[in-house]
């Protein structure tokens, strides 16, 4: 379902009680199903991304592309806490410690030996 103003577009869902997409003069907003704002493309050319707690996840603007998220996984890896890398470096330890987190972050594959 579809409502229109002067310079304003909204988009709800099929009952028509729950606004899905939203553009304005001020940019383009998405909604999830309980009516937090997710996804935010701004006028002012930044982008925001939300969870459903309405908790910032990724910030895109002229400075750049900023991960809020207290946990990231990549390559369809399930996402973990930001990975502590430790072990003496003049050992092999901490390069073992480095590729498990890597590995743990899905950045790589580890195909090492012992």
């Amino acid at each position: 379902m579809a409502y229109s103003e002067m310079n304003e577009i909204y988009f709800y869902d099929s009952t028509g009680d729950t606004l899905c997409l939203q553009i304005d003069v001020d940019g383009l907003s998405v909604y999830n199903q309980t009516g937090y704002k997710i996804f935010n493309a701004a006028s002012t050319g930044s982008v925001t991304i939300k969870d459903t707690n309405n908790n910032t996840l990724l910030t895109v603007d002229a400075n750049g592309v900023k991960l809020v998220s207290s946990k990231v996984g990549f390559y369809n890896k399930t996402p973990i806490t930001k990975p502590i890398v430790s072990g003496a470096k003049a050992s092999n330890v901490a390069l073992g410690s480095l590729v498990t987190a890597l590995t743990n972050l899905g950045l790589i594959e580890n195909q090492t030996t012992t």
